[in-house]
């Protein structure tokens, strides 16, 4: 498992992609794979940033690991009342903001999030269409 603690900011989502994507190379992931991947993680620390509160410190923390079938993502921040935390859909295709959990749920094989005291934990579970290499 690979564990990131990064700032509580919006470049802290292109940071954690560029993470992701140079470990899922390196595990010889497909380029689709590490594509969905990289969508899903940044949707997933996107909505950390705009809608919760950071950890103690001012962070949040992603994690990923890779077994032959899945590679499971999960974001962890501060929480907050007005994170959403089922699935939405905007009404217009075109919309720039509102899609975000559904372009994870459309990716990833199962999804969600749960409180543990004062966090939440955003998780997504990606099925690989080609095993490690």
């Amino acid at each position: 498992m690979v564990v990131v603690t990064l700032p509580h900011t919006p470049a802290s989502a292109t940071e954690a992609r560029r993470r992701l994507v140079t470990d899922l190379r390196a595990q010889g992931l497909s380029s689709d794979d590490i594509a969905d991947a990289e969508l899903v993680l940044a949707e997933m620390v996107g909505n950390a940033v705009r809608h919760a509160r950071p950890l103690p410190g001012g962070g949040l923390r992603t994690d990923w690991c890779v077994d032959d079938l899945q590679v499971t993502l999960r974001v962890v921040d501060g929480g907050a009342a007005t994170r959403p935390n089922v699935q939405r859909t905007a009404e217009h295709t075109d919309a720039e903001r509102g899609r975000g959990l559904a372009i994870v749920a459309a990716i990833a094989s199962s999804w969600g999030a749960q409180h543990e005291g004062t966090t939440l934990e955003t998780w997504a579970v990606l099925d690989l269409t080609c095993p490690p290499r």
